[in-house]
């Protein structure tokens, strides 16, 4: 009795160590949200309102050692000096910080990170916020979340967004979306924020948006196997003619 009870324990052992060694028990990416991020309070303009920005990465290099993603949060608790706390006063996340979780230069590539979800709640988004994220690996995919967590995999730019930074999606070169949309809130598409995003399908530009700064959209969709399409409203009244350099052949703007 006793050699069989062995004999089954040892199996069991053997069939475990079997099991675990065919599975990869790190298979799933980690993902940096709440205290994997650094964050910057926002002035308390009118007593009430509790805003922030989330600015990065808490260790940095970590996150460029190995692939991940990055969820940034709706809400997140402070402490007073904007250091993630469980315990401190809720904010909201309406900014992304200037080279957040990109670069200004491709000397300095983040090709680690390979999706972000972002709430709806960003209204502002930094220069090089994720600039120069990925050539061969890299950022593919932009969520938006929205307050009752429904997530858009294509728009990009939150609904709300009033500022982007200059070069704040540059070279984000295996970045997908079928339509990305700039909505109306931002007056001001800047200097090559989506300039070198060779797998954009579209670009549908809202009513309300003003201007389209020097290449905004430079070598936009030219890796794709079909042209690229961009739509423009009445509203925009100054266009920088480079906007429209290193289009797929039979690409078109259409002026709405």
């Amino acid at each position: 009795m006793k050699k069989m009870l062995v004999f089954v324990l040892a199996l069991c052992v053997v069939m475990q160590g079997t099991m675990l060694s065919g599975m990869n028990v790190f298979a799933d990416t980690p993902d940096y949200t709440n205290g994997d991020l650094t964050y910057s309070i926002n002035p308390d303009t009118d007593g009430s309102a509790k805003t922030a920005a989330v600015t990065g990465y808490k260790d940095r290099a970590a996150a460029m050692a190995a692939s991940h993603t990055v969820t940034i949060p709706r809400m997140v608790t402070l402490d007073e000096n904007g250091v993630y706390d469980p315990q401190g006063t809720a904010y909201t996340i309406t900014g992304i910080g200037a080279e957040a979780f990109g670069h200004l230069t491709s000397a300095d590539r983040n090709i680690t990170l390979t999706k972000v979800s972002i709430p709806d709640s960003v209204t502002a988004i930094g220069d090089a916020a994720f600039g120069y994220c990925g050539q061969i690996t890299g950022l593919t995919t932009v969520s938006i979340v929205s307050e009752n967590g429904e997530t858009d995999d294509n728009r990009i730019l939150p609904p709300h967004l009033t500022t982007l930074g200059t070069k704040a999606f540059k070279s984000c070169e295996i970045l997908e979306s079928n339509e990305v949309v700039i909505p109306g809130s931002l007056k001001v598409v800047p200097d090559e924020a989506f300039y070198s995003d060779f797998r954009i399908s579209k670009i549908k530009i809202e009513e309300g948006v003003e201007r389209l700064q020097n290449q905004s959209f430079f070598y936009v969709g030219y890796n794709n196997t079909t042209p690229w399409t961009l739509e423009i409203p009445s509203t925009v009244n100054y266009m920088n003619v480079s906007n429209f350099g290193r289009m797929k052949s039979a690409s078109k703007a259409v002026f709405n």
